[in-house]
């Protein structure tokens, strides 16, 4: 989904393989991803849109994989589907059942720790 004006682009998410801008439409925050495989990323963001519930229950299960206490764990959005959280790779899977976007784990847990700044930032 692309987004129409009126938008401000008002922060962006930035790794060292990837910058997405963070958009203001009306009074809500979304991601603008320029790449249609990163469309995949906007849904998982807007359904994750409270710093306290990412912090509560996205970061743990990602920190459980990375510490080797979980081999996987599965993230649900209705929107999108689902985030399948490996060590190494972390693939986000439509409704359709293959994977549309995979990144580095490492890179996930990055852009969602941003993510959170930004939110707790303006309020959210």
């Amino acid at each position: 989904m692309k987004i129409v004006a009126p938008y401000s682009v008002v922060g962006e998410l930035k790794t060292s393989n990837r910058r997405i801008d963070i958009v203001k439409i009306y009074d809500s925050y979304s991601l603008y991803p320029k790449l249609d495989e990163e469309e995949v990323l906007e849904g998982f963001f807007q359904v994750w849109a409270v710093s306290q519930g990412i912090k509560e229950d996205v970061l743990p299960e990602i920190d459980s994989v990375l510490s080797g206490e979980k081999r996987y764990t599965e993230l649900g959005a209705e929107i999108f589907g689902l985030a399948y959280i490996e060590h190494q790779n972390t693939k986000f899977i439509s409704d359709m059942g293959s994977p549309d976007l995979e990144l580095p784990t490492l890179e996930f847990k990055e852009l969602v720790e941003q993510w959170v700044d930004f939110l707790e930032a303006h309020g959210r």
